[in-house]
């Protein structure tokens, strides 16, 4: 039987020091879900940004680290993502944004839920995000204590926004966009669904 692989992608779009530690919590989380599952870490950002993501990845210290560079200046974070994800074939997809923290345990137990949802598409999100850099703390996730609307759910939050853990299927049925100009239109559809 072939071992699970979750494939970690971490977009580079104005970032530069606060990359350090996300890779580090993220290789951290990695030791600890290697025994269960195979993990690639790609860190991918536009081809302006390549020296300064070289540099920081470099700098981490964390070893194995795959760099996807987008030759396209004018691209969005979610863009870099779906570059990323359009050549990975892994059977699950995580993403952290460039000054986010994982915990040891966070990557594998999340792993877990997904994998227990059988083919189900689903996101796993933590119960708090830690930050480091310019924004800098301890943010709670959003909670309803029933099923939210999509409508609701897109008025408080980036639905694409990490860090997240999912099943590839939720990328085979709600497709990111590469084009800056397309996501822009997508979320003024978004908050035309609220008036």
């Amino acid at each position: 039987m072939t071992r699970a692989r979750l494939a970690i992608v971490v977009a580079v779009w104005r970032h530069g020091r606060e990359l350090v530690p996300t890779l580090r919590s993220i290789d951290r989380a990695r030791d600890v879900a290697g025994a269960e599952l195979d993990v690639v870490i790609r860190v991918v950002c536009s081809d302006t940004r390549q020296a300064v993501a070289r540099s920081v990845i470099h700098r981490s210290g964390v070893a194995d680290v795959g760099i996807h560079v987008v030759e396209q200046v004018t691209i969005s974070p979610i863009g870099l993502q779906a570059h990323a994800v359009s050549e990975i074939d892994s059977t699950h997809l995580a993403f952290v944004d460039a000054g986010d923290l994982v915990s040891e345990e966070w990557l594998l137990d999340a792993f877990r839920v997904c994998q227990a949802s059988g083919d189900a598409p689903i996101v796993v999100r933590p119960a708090r995000v830690v930050t480091f850099g310019k924004r800098s703390g301890l943010w709670p996730q959003a909670r309803w204590p029933a099923e939210p609307s999509a409508a609701h759910l897109l008025a408080v939050t980036d639905p694409w926004t990490g860090p997240l853990v999912m099943t590839r299927s939720v990328v085979e049925h709600v497709a990111l966009t590469a084009d800056v100009h397309e996501a822009i239109a997508q979320r003024e559809w978004h908050s035309d669904l609220l008036a």
